[in-house]
């Protein structure tokens, strides 16, 4: 009994891991959710009075190690957590960067169980980097313009150059027409006037957008990638931030096979292999696996159409 009661107990970390060490879909974002259900089943365990003593005790223990590593959640103190130090001198509860591409990630953007002192915290963080992008933007484009002015006087105009850009706002109001955005697909000169305007606009829109669903009908995960890429057009800031969250993986997995399959590669019966032969064998052995799924799913495409 106790031993089948503690295969429960293990089982949601076994989830875990699994989860974020796949490579095909987004997991970054799926930390903060996946720790909170933890925990919550945890406490529920814990305060279970069918729960045998010896189970309880390990539940305690392991409840204690889960908040030495991510603390206890606070209201209002787990956006800010990671600037306390904890074991080892490691930034203590969820880093920054977890928090912020949940948020960023159409699934798990109402930042559910955070309190709102915590999703005020991230949201004005998300808004601080969207001012930062807007305002690298407007640099690059008025060096451009300065390029384009010198450019102008030693060279006849373009015509093809000065109209390329013209239907940018009709071209909007084609992809948002639909997507049911049709209002919010061109900015107002408001949102234009400023770069706090842009930014906060793009924000206000996002969190009125609708969720993402977490899994697709053959209970794959939805890729937000993907939303994104649809949304670049109407999120010129939000899209590319989201990009750079998004793309991250939750844990080394991915990285630390690579390391196993070279290991295995160049291995002592096999040390004088050419350098360069064994970075091609070792990059084979991912990217023939990789192949063969595209074409899977391009396959799967096909058939469905």
């Amino acid at each position: 009994m106790i031993v089948e009661d503690t295969c429960v107990i293990l089982k949601p970390f076994m989830f875990a891991q699994k989860t974020f060490e796949g490579e095909a879909y987004v997991t970054i974002s799926m930390v903060p959710y996946v720790l909170y259900r933890i925990r919550s089943l945890l406490e529920d365990a814990r305060n279970d009075p069918n729960t045998s003593i010896q189970v309880a005790n390990l539940i305690q223990k392991m409840v204690n190690a889960f908040e030495l590593h991510w603390r206890c959640r606070e209201p209002g103190t787990v956006a800010s957590e990671h600037l306390t130090e904890g074991p080892n001198r490691r930034p203590w509860g969820i880093p920054l960067i977890t928090l912020l591409s949940s948020l960023l990630d159409p699934r798990f953007k109402v930042g559910l169980r955070l309190s709102q002192p915590d999703k005020d915290y991230l949201w004005s963080c998300i808004l601080h980097q969207n001012q930062r992008a807007d305002r690298r933007v407007v640099a690059e484009q008025e060096d451009a313009h300065q390029e384009h002015q010198i450019g102008y006087r030693e060279q006849k105009i373009d015509r093809g150059d000065v109209f390329q850009n013209m239907f940018d706002d009709l071209n909007a109001v084609r992809m948002a027409e639909g997507q049911g955005n049709i209002n919010n697909a061109v900015p107002t000169r408001e949102q234009e006037g400023d770069t706090y305007g842009r930014a906060q606009a793009e924000l206000t829109i996002y969190k009125a957008e609708s969720m993402l669903p977490l899994l697709k009908e053959d209970r794959t995960y939805n890729n937000p990638l993907e939303w994104w890429k649809m949304k670049a057009q109407q999120f010129p800031l939000l899209s590319e931030l989201a990009v750079h969250y998004l793309c991250i993986p939750a844990t080394s997995a991915t990285s630390e096979r690579v390391f196993s399959s070279a290991g295995l590669t160049i291995a002592k019966e096999q040390s004088r292999t050419d350098p360069l032969a064994a970075n091609e064998l070792v990059f084979l052995h991912e990217a023939i696996p990789a192949v063969r799924r595209y074409r899977a799913s391009i396959g799967a495409i096909r058939d469905l159409r």
